[in-house]
């Protein structure tokens, strides 16, 4: 019988404090957004780390599947890139002024690829590491809203006009 009892506390124990950190993690714990939207026959993708933590990030790494050329690689103000293979990109701050601080974000790691890269791989770290995934959201490029816009427009004058004509025939 004590056996059992230790049993259960030895896999208790452990999970308790896993599930107590998880929940902790989850609303403490840097991450990164991603978009993308087509430019002529690629992809371009952006990418910001958003950092809730109380650690500054200096590092970051996107991997994606399939692997893909990338062309086009920029860096944020104060960081360097380094594409490692071609399914690895990681950036990495030029100097301690340049960490993404407690509290802040930062924009700027953009590629373009040939082809889409659905769901990827992200690690980012300092003194901690944390990794996670990120599917990007696609952002329609700004001549296609100025075309949407357009025809919204076209379409709410001529309801509006078939309205007046209705009342004029009254």
């Amino acid at each position: 019988m004590k056996t059992q009892k230790l049993t259960i506390h030895i896999v208790a124990i452990p999970l308790l404090a896993v599930w107590s950190l998880a929940g902790f993690a989850r609303a403490d714990t840097p991450y990164v957004t991603g978009l993308y939207w087509i430019e002529g026959s690629a992809y371009r993708y952006a990418f910001t780390i958003q950092n809730p933590s109380p650690y500054g990030v200096a590092l970051m790494y996107i991997r994606h599947i399939p692997a893909t050329d990338m062309w086009d690689i920029t860096d944020p103000p104060g960081w360097h890139h380094n594409a490692t293979e071609h399914r690895v990109i990681g950036w990495g701050v030029d100097g301690p002024d340049y960490y993404v601080l407690p509290g802040e974000s930062l924009a700027g790691f953009d590629f373009t690829s040939p082809a889409p890269l659905g769901t990827v791989n992200w690690w980012i770290g300092s003194s901690y590491s944390f990794t996670g995934l990120v599917t990007p959201e696609f952002v329609p490029e700004p001549a296609t809203l100025t075309v949407l816009a357009s025809l919204s427009l076209l379409t709410g004058g001529m309801l509006v006009r078939k309205q007046c004509v209705r009342r004029q025939k009254r």
